[in-house]
C-alpha cells in the first residue's frame, strides 16, 4: 500500500525536477529566514521579525504578481535572474553584522528576487506540467522546500545565528542550474496564444485572503509559544507538515481540490481548540500536528487550484495572482496581530479570536459560493489543455536532433553532425515524430516548423 502511494510521488518528481529544484530551494530560503523563520527569530526580537517579516510579504507579493518581463527584456531574462540571484544571495551571507537599516534592505532585495523566481518558474510549470500531476508536483516541492526548514529548525538551537545565514544564501545559489536549465529550453516571456487579461475568480482569491489572516496569527502568535517546547519542538517542528504535503498534492489529483480546503481548515479548527488546553507535552503534539496538517492542506491547495484556474482562465499570471492573495492575508494577519498586542497586550483570547474568525468566514464563503455553484474548482482533468511546447517533451538528444530536423538537413549530414550511426537516427526521429504528434517529415515541417520558429529563439 505505502510503496503504490510512493511510486507515483517518486516518478513525478524523476519526471520534473528541474522544475520542483528551480522553486523549491528559493522557498526554502523564505522559511528558513524571511518569512517568520528561525534565522530572523534568532536575530532579533518577536516584535522586530514580525514588522520584518511583514515588510518582506509585502514586496514578495508586489514582485510576484508583476508582468514576467518586468526584470529586463526577454533576450536578456536568464542572465538578468541569474545575476540578481547573485547579487541577493551575496547580500545575506554578513546578515548578522548589518546595521538595522541596510537589514531591511537586503530584505527588500531578496522579496523582490523570490517574486521573480515565482513568476518566472509559474510559465514554466502551466507550460510543461500535465495537469493529473499538477497536485504532486506542487507536493513533492513543498516538502523540498519544508524539508529544509524542518532541518535547519533541528539545528538553529545549535548553531550561532550567525552561521545560518549562509544556508540561506546556498539554497539560493542551488536553484541556478535549475532555473537556467529550464529557461534554455523553454522561452517563458512568450504569452500564451490568445493570453486574456481575466483574473479568475474574485471570489476564490477572498477566500484565500481572509483564511490567510488565520496564518498571520498562527506565525505570530502561536508559533513562538510552541518554539518554547524545546526539544519537542526541535525534533518535531513542521515533520507533519513535511511528511503530509506529498500525499496530499497526490491526493488532489485523483479527488479533487474541494477536500483540500475543507479538510485543512477542519485541521486548524481542531488544533485551536487543541491550544486552549494546558500546556504540557501532550498538548504540544496534538496541536503542532493538526496546525501542520491543516496548512499543508491549504497551501497546497492555493498553488494547485491557482494552476487549475491559470489555464481555465487563459492568464498564465493567476497562479501568482492566488499565492499572492494567501501571502497578503499572512502579512495582514501579522500586521492586526501585532496592533492588537500593543493595544490589549498579550492575551490568548486575541490568538484565538484571530485564528478562528478567519476560518469561520472563509467557511461561510465557500458553503455560499458552491450553493450557488460559482466556485471554479474542480479534479484535474486529463483532458485540461495546458499549453505545452513539443520540446518539453523531449530528451537532451531529441531536443538536438529536432533542432536540426527543423532545419531541413538529410539524415546523413545529421548523423555526420552527431556522430551517430542511421539506425539511432532513425530511432530518434520516430520518437520525436511521436511526441510531436505527425507521421513523416514534410507533415512535421508543415505542422510545426512556423510555431516553433515563431516561438523559440534558434
Amino acid at each position: 500500500m505505502v510503496l503504490f502511494l510512493v511510486m507515483p510521488i517518486f516518478t513525478v518528481y524523476k519526471k520534473y525536477k528541474n522544475i520542483i529544484k528551480m522553486v523549491s530551494l528559493p522557498y526554502g530560503t523564505i522559511l528558513i529566514f524571511t518569512a517568520y523563520g528561525p534565522i530572523l527569530r534568532r536575530l532579533m526580537s518577536p516584535e522586530e521579525m514580525n514588522l520584518m517579516s511583514s515588510f518582506f510579504l509585502f514586496v514578495l507579493v508586489l514582485s510576484m504578481i508583476a508582468k514576467p518581463g518586468l526584470l529586463c527584456r526577454r533576450s536578456r531574462q536568464r542572465l538578468c535572474l541569474t545575476g540578481l540571484i547573485v547579487i541577493s544571495g551575496v547580500s545575506l551571507l554578513p546578515f548578522a553584522y548589518y546595521p538595522y537599516w541596510l537589514q531591511w534592505a537586503a530584505v527588500g532585495l531578496l522579496a523582490f528576487t523570490e517574486g521573480r523566481i515565482a513568476s518566472i518558474w509559474s510559465r514554466l510549470f502551466l507550460s510543461s506540467v500535465a495537469s493529473d500531476e499538477r497536485g504532486t508536483v506542487i507536493g513533492v516541492t513543498l516538502f523540498v522546500s519544508y524539508g529544509f526548514l524542518y532541518l535547519t529548525n533541528m539545528a538553529f538551537l545549535e548553531l550561532p545565528a550567525t552561521l545560518l545565514t549562509p544556508i540561506a544564501s546556498v539554497l539560493l545559489f542551488l536553484s541556478i542550474p535549475s532555473q537556467y536549465k529550464l529557461m534554455m529550453e523553454t522561452e517563458v516571456l512568450k504569452p500564451w496564444k490568445d493570453e486574456s487579461r481575466r483574473i479568475g475568480s474574485k471570489s476564490i482569491l477572498a477566500i484565500f485572503f481572509i483564511i490567510y489572516i488565520s496564518a498571520g496569527a498562527t506565525y505570530s502568535g502561536i508559533f513562538p509559544e510552541l518554539v518554547n517546547f524545546g526539544r519537542y519542538y526541535q525534533f518535531i517542528n513542521v515533520l507533519p507538515f513535511v511528511l503530509a504535503v506529498p500525499f496530499i498534492g497526490r491526493l488532489a489529483d485523483l479527488k479533487g481540490r474541494y477536500l483540500l480546503l475543507f479538510l485543512g481548515m477542519g485541521s486548524l479548527g481542531l488544533s485551536y481548540i487543541v491550544y486552549l488546553f494546558p500546556q504540557n507535552p501532550l498538548q504540544y503534539i496534538l496541536t503542532e500536528i493538526s496546525l501542520e496538517v491543516g496548512w499543508a492542506f491549504l497551501d497546497a491547495a492555493v498553488w494547485i487550484i491557482g494552476a487549475d484556474l491559470a489555464v481555465k482562465y487563459r492568464n498564465s499570471r493567476i497562479q501568482m495572482f492566488c499565492v499572492g492573495a494567501f501571502l497578503s492575508g499572512t502579512f495582514m494577519g501579522s500586521l492586526i496581530y501585532v496592533g492588537l498586542m500593543k493595544f490589549w497586550g498579550e492575551q490568548l483570547f486575541i490568538i484565538l479570536m484571530m485564528a478562528h474568525i478567519p476560518l469561520f468566514l472563509g467557511l461561510l464563503i465557500m458553503g455560499i459560493i458552491i450553493n450557488g455553484r460559482k466556485l471554479d474548482i474542480h479534479k484535474a482533468d486529463p483532458a485540461d489543455k495546458v499549453p505545452v511546447h513539443p520540446l518539453s517533451t523531449l530528451t537532451a538528444r531529441e531536443r538536438e536532433i529536432f533542432m536540426i530536423l527543423k532545419e531541413n538537413h538529410s539524415n546523413k549530414e545529421i548523423c555526420y553532425t552527431l556522430k551517430i550511426s542511421p539506425n539511432t537516427l532513425k530511432t530518434h526521429i520516430r520518437s520525436i515524430y511521436k511526441k510531436t504528434g505527425v507521421t513523416s517529415r514534410g507533415e512535421f515541417l508543415m505542422k510545426y516548423l512556423p510555431e516553433i520558429s515563431s516561438d523559440f529563439p534558434g
